[in-house]
């Protein structure tokens, strides 16, 4: 790993374009309106799968670990700004049409088709894999995923916790990844860079 990266935590700021891109492409799939938390997590996972890989990340920013998780924050408050305009005036963001769940949350459905000549194989492949673990998921299997012990992002993360870390270290999700997979990912651990 090269030197002074021991807590990588971002590989690439933010990018809220190619959120807006991987949303597309990941409500297509998912098959219904995605809420907030559906769309932080695959976020977080699209990234994880993507660093997996390829040894960087497609969306961008750091994982941070919240109450509910792993989140990127950016994600997080700009949702949150599209929700509170849409409640107090009923705008509703650029390529999203915004409504209610059955159980009350705001969903987001992309406006437009996603264009897949815009996103990378390996995105499309981290995206998929992201969908395949999250959506047979309930609330509760997904906090355990991601607060439990037993997966490698809940290791990730309790780490960060324990540690009192405001990020999560790319170097513990790969660590605690390769020790569930029973695999070696040394040299993806020395591929990484931080572009920022």
């Amino acid at each position: 790993m090269p030197a002074g990266s021991s807590h990588l935590s971002q590989l690439i700021p933010y990018n809220a374009v190619q959120f807006d891109r991987c949303m597309a492409y990941l409500a297509q799939k998912w098959a219904r309106g995605l809420t907030r938390y559906d769309m932080v997590k695959l976020h977080v996972m699209t990234d994880v799968y993507h660093v997996l890989e390829t040894g960087h990340q497609s969306i961008g920013g750091p994982l941070e670990p919240w109450n509910l998780g792993p989140v990127v924050a950016r994600s997080w408050a700009r949702l949150s700004r599209w929700e509170r305009r849409f409640d107090q005036l009923g705008e509703e963001p650029p390529g999203y049409a915004l409504g209610r769940s059955d159980k009350g949350y705001t969903t987001y459905r992309p406006t437009a088709a996603p264009d897949l000549d815009e996103l990378a194989a390996s995105e499309l492949a981290a995206m998929d894999r992201a969908v395949e673990l999250l959506k047979p998921m309930s609330f509760d299997e997904s906090q355990r995923f991601f607060h439990g012990d037993k997966t490698f992002m809940g290791q990730a993360y309790n780490s960060a916790r324990r540690n009192h870390q405001k990020q999560i270290s790319w170097a513990d999700i790969i660590d605690a990844y390769a020790d569930q997979e029973g695999i070696d990912l040394t040299d993806l651990k020395r591929r990484l860079i931080s572009y920022c």
